[in-house]
């Protein structure tokens, strides 16, 4: 039996159905937790317009008393959930003193919605009756790895730096909650002098990777940074060292590396936006960030 006609809001590639209660990208459903959506509908419901936390919390906590430092970490979290727009602009915007606006541009219309089961576990169900992995949803955070600079003076090694850079991207890749950019579109940078935050911009992502790779016999060094998009800092980085006939082990150890420092930089994100608040205050049901570390033990086989 079809469902009455209810209103739909349109953002982008997202699709935010207050009736079902149900959050789509690209048509494919979002797992987000109660309260994260009910501040999303506020805000969009609101868009363009200031609301204050206060405001906020009236809305989605009614006579229950809570911190501000609540409303923060939804917001946090939904800017997570979100990204940004083809523009490269955040959908929520911070207004000093004041509260949040949602800037993105909203459309309106009846709909009756389409059918999209979503259960929990491994698998998905569409309504075309496909299956789709857990990869098919939002991510948390994401990546640029940069094809890793060839230090060594001998050109006939060049191969080794590109095939490390792509064993890596191949093995972050298979993390649920990570978007990596491709190979085809990484290697578009090789031999580029590029800023961080243009790398960044062009990509619509966090974070990027930087390293080079120094060959010497059947040894190799590799240095790998992790870069910020937002203040172009480096928040880590470590030396590898190994030899050619230890290169996979290598590369699945600094891909598994690189995963704990983007869940690390995640938390302390996380801690920094409720710092004016004595304890974090978690979100019932809302995924942790351990879901950044597949129980699938990805980077083992």
């Amino acid at each position: 039996m079809s469902e009455p006609p209810s209103l739909i809001y349109r953002f982008g590639a997202f699709r935010l159905d207050p009736a079902k209660r149900l959050l789509t990208f690209n048509r494919q459903p979002i797992l987000i937790a109660p309260k994260p959506f009910d501040t999303l509908l506020a805000l969009v419901e609101r868009n363009g317009l200031v609301v204050s936390k206060d405001e906020l919390i009236k809305l989605i906590w009614a006579d229950t008393y809570v911190e501000e430092a609540n409303v923060s970490q939804n917001i946090f979290l939904l800017r997570k959930l979100l990204g940004r727009d083809n523009a490269g602009h955040r959908y929520i915007e911070t207004i000093p003193r004041q509260g949040y606006r949602f800037i993105g541009k909203v459309r309106e219309e009846q709909h009756r919605g389409i059918d999209v089961e979503v259960k929990t576990g491994r698998d998905h169900t569409s309504s075309n009756g496909r299956k789709t992995d857990n990869v098919q949803h939002k991510f948390l955070t994401s990546l640029a790895v940069l094809p890793l600079i060839n230090a060594s003076a001998d050109p006939a090694t060049e191969h080794l730096s590109d095939g490390i850079t792509e064993a890596i991207i191949n093995n972050l890749s298979q993390a649920w909650h990570l978007r990596i950019i491709s190979r085809t579109t990484a290697f578009r940078y090789k031999g580029q002098e590029i800023s961080i935050a243009t790398v960044g911009h062009e990509t619509r992502v966090d974070n990027v990777l930087t390293g080079r790779v120094f060959v010497q016999g059947d040894e190799i060094n590799v240095q790998i940074d992790l870069n910020s998009v937002d203040d172009e800092s480096q928040f880590w980085g470590r030396q590898y060292d190994f030899s050619v006939t230890n290169e996979s082990t290598a590369q699945r150890e600094i891909a598994k590396d690189v995963l704990a420092q983007l869940e690390l930089r995640l938390k302390w994100l996380q801690a920094a936006h409720a710092e004016r608040s004595d304890s974090l205050i978690g979100i019932q049901d809302e995924p942790g960030l351990d879901s950044l570390h597949s129980s699938r033990n990805w980077c083992s086989n």
